[in-house]
């Protein structure tokens, strides 16, 4: 979806480094010497870092999967897609 928004706008960036966790991610985009970002899902709130900026993405759409047993859905999967149905 990402790689498609950027074809659409003409966009080619390079690949950066691995992301390895979102901490190690964001403190090496704010002390690196080049320019870079990353994409990454909001869980737990927005991070502070020291010398980065979080910017929200707008118009933008992630398809999401869900892994789990097979069988029919217990009473804590049928609640999460419930709650997962009325946000989405």
């Amino acid at each position: 979806m990402v790689a498609g928004a950027f074809r659409a706008a003409g966009v080619r960036p390079a690949a950066g480094p691995p992301f390895t966790d979102l901490q190690a991610t964001l403190t090496a985009i704010g002390t690196d010497r080049e320019p870079s970002w990353t994409l990454f899902y909001e869980v737990r709130g927005l991070p502070g870092i020291p010398r980065v900026a979080v910017r929200p993405l707008t118009g933008l759409t992630v398809t999401t999967s869900l892994a789990v047993r097979p069988g029919p859905p217990g009473p804590a999967l049928r609640h999460l897609l419930r709650a997962l149905h009325a946000v989405g």
